[in-house]
């Protein structure tokens, strides 16, 4: 099996280095038009415990494997820190604060003009295979795909599966899929890869049953030892390990079938994790680094095998894979813009606006440059309470170059910068809605299915 295993990925790479050399038929940017499109999102996977972006643990072996044979970004971020605004906000190329689908009982407005809309147009088969998350189940995240599956389960393997049936119904199709998964967000689930050490954790602590409000009490209460965070941040190792087994066993199905050469693959997150960067656990509060951050890795038809310090940000991801289907795509109304020209000449710093949150109060946050603005408003309507520590500043100001880990507030230091960023931000902040979302009444069944992921 080891070595069945080691052939498969030795096919992988030698395909993916011949993907910059396939001529196929190209748009302005000189890549290839690819006949399939995959996108990969691992729900709250932060990049730092990736080993391709430098982490010690051996957790993600094949990432690492698609990530030496593709485009490696080292600064793609998400522009909101949970995702039920992130995802929208992948799907449409707007900001949070202009799709609107922010709250918990959101819906995607009918209006919003959907990437699988877009692709499914342009003669894709679209699918969409959600792996456990009840937030985008019911609430209009599906519209534009031609195949949809929802499955309780938070184990990938389901996913695998049924992305194998998806691709028996579009065979001889063009196709896009989008594929979100759930094994590393909470409350995790127990898998082979946690087993022993689930044994050793209390109950509340353990997959499947962990209790995130208890973890953020005992953090608030100063009653959470340091090995028990070392054993939670182990139990998340876990959790990304079991989901790169996974994403080995996608990516080998696409290989299986002659697939790879022809597929533009995006694996990324919606947002990172807290592990206690700033004092608190989870993700949803703050717009810090550690939350916003995500890994991005794009491989397909002429996209060279390299890593980019390029910043880029998810409203970028439906222009750069429009522009590689329709020549000429235009960008009108849109937030994003193509990352493309960056996989020839690694240089550009767009900026980053973010916004949304689920727990306290609502915050913005705005980098350019090597400057970040975080606004918190204070404005606590419709939110769910957060428990355990939070900035007590209104306005932060760091300098991610020098203090990437965001510990010193220049708030007081840098009032000529401070007064610039203010002034940009609220010019976004200030942005026309472009639709009014609708909201949906849930039944007991979704309730209790939300409130084990913690949105209620």
């Amino acid at each position: 099996m080891k070595a069945a295993k080691s052939g498969v990925w030795l096919l992988l790479t030698i395909e993916l280095a011949l993907l910059g050399s396939l001529s196929g038929c190209r748009n302005a940017t000189g890549l290839p038009r690819p006949d399939h499109i995959i996108i990969i999102l691992v729900d709250a996977l932060r990049p730092d415990h990736l080993g391709c972006y430098g982490y010690a643990g051996n957790v993600s072996p094949n990432i690492d494997r698609l990530a030496r044979g593709g485009a490696l970004f080292e600064n793609a971020y998400s522009n909101a820190p949970w995702t039920k605004p992130s995802v929208a906000t992948l799907f449409t190329s707007l900001y949070p604060n202009v799709h609107r689908a922010i709250d918990r009982f959101d819906t995607l407005s009918e209006k919003a003009l959907t990437l699988a809309e877009r692709l499914k147009k342009d003669g894709y088969f679209t699918g969409f295979i959600n792996n456990g998350n009840a937030l985008l189940h019911n609430f209009n995240y599906d519209q534009g795909f031609d195949f949809y599956d929802y499955s309780e389960s938070l184990d990938s393997t389901m996913a695998v599966r049924t992305f194998s049936s998806f691709l028996n119904q579009a065979e001889g199709r063009k196709t896009f899929v989008y594929i979100h998964l759930m094994d590393t967000h909470l409350p995790y689930h127990p898998a082979e890869s946690n087993r022993n050490l689930a044994a050793t954790l209390p109950p509340d602590f353990r997959p499947g049953a962990l209790d995130r409000d208890k973890i953020r009490e005992l953090t608030s209460s100063g009653k959470l030892g340091e090995q028990d965070k070392q054993s939670l941040i182990s139990l998340y190792d876990s959790q990304i390990r079991w989901a790169d087994q996974r994403i080995g066993e996608l990516v080998s199905a696409l290989e299986s079938r002659r697939l790879l050469r022809t597929t533009l693959l995006l694996l990324t997150s919606d947002h990172g994790e807290e592990l206690w960067d700033h004092g608190n656990y989870e993700h949803g509060h703050s717009l810090y680094e550690e939350v916003l951050r995500v890994p991005l890795i794009m491989t397909g038809p002429g996209v060279p095998a390299t890593r980019l310090r390029s910043r880029v940000r998810h409203v970028d991801i439906l222009p750069t894979i429009m522009e590689s289907v329709e020549p000429g795509f235009r960008t009108d109304g849109l937030a994003g813009r193509s990352f493309s020209p960056y996989l020839k000449r690694d240089k550009g710093k767009r900026f980053v606006f973010a916004t949304g949150t689920i727990h306290g109060d609502e915050k913005y946050g705005l980098i350019e440059g090597d400057r970040k603005i975080i606004i918190n408003t204070g404005y606590r309507e419709k939110k769910r309470k957060l428990i355990g520590p939070h900035s007590a500043d209104a306005v932060e100001l760091y300098d991610l170059a020098r203090d990437p880990h965001e510990q010193k507030n220049l708030r007081f230091d840098e009032r000529q910068v401070l007064g610039r960023l203010m002034k940009e931000i609220a010019r976004l902040m200030d942005a026309t809605p472009a639709f009014q979302p609708g909201k949906r009444a849930i039944d007991k069944e979704t309730e209790e299915r939300l409130k084990s992921l913690g949105y209620l």
